[in-house]
């Protein structure tokens, strides 16, 4: 894939999540993705996340210790197999 298709996928994954769909992101990562949240450790969905199960872990901290207010991602930045969303 090139680096546009690359944010395409990321995009439709960050746009099925938007609308409540876990799943669909879930489905679109690869088995060894690295999902990267530094914080404080008492924040409970921070850390570092190896592969789609321990991601779904982490989304499943967010939805029971807080209520989001507003999900928006503003940026995506490419460079080759890689994506960074920032918002």
């Amino acid at each position: 894939m090139n680096t546009q298709a690359n944010i395409a996928l990321v995009q439709e994954g960050y746009a099925a999540f938007g609308v409540g769909d876990i799943q669909k992101p879930l489905g679109l990562m690869a088995p060894d993705v690295v999902w990267d949240f530094p914080a404080s450790n008492v924040v409970p969905w921070a850390g570092t996340f190896k592969g789609p199960a321990a991601v779904a872990k982490f989304f499943s901290a967010i939805m029971e210790h807080s209520e989001p207010q507003l999900f928006e991602p503003l940026h995506y930045v490419a460079s080759e197999d890689r994506v960074v969303v920032l918002g």
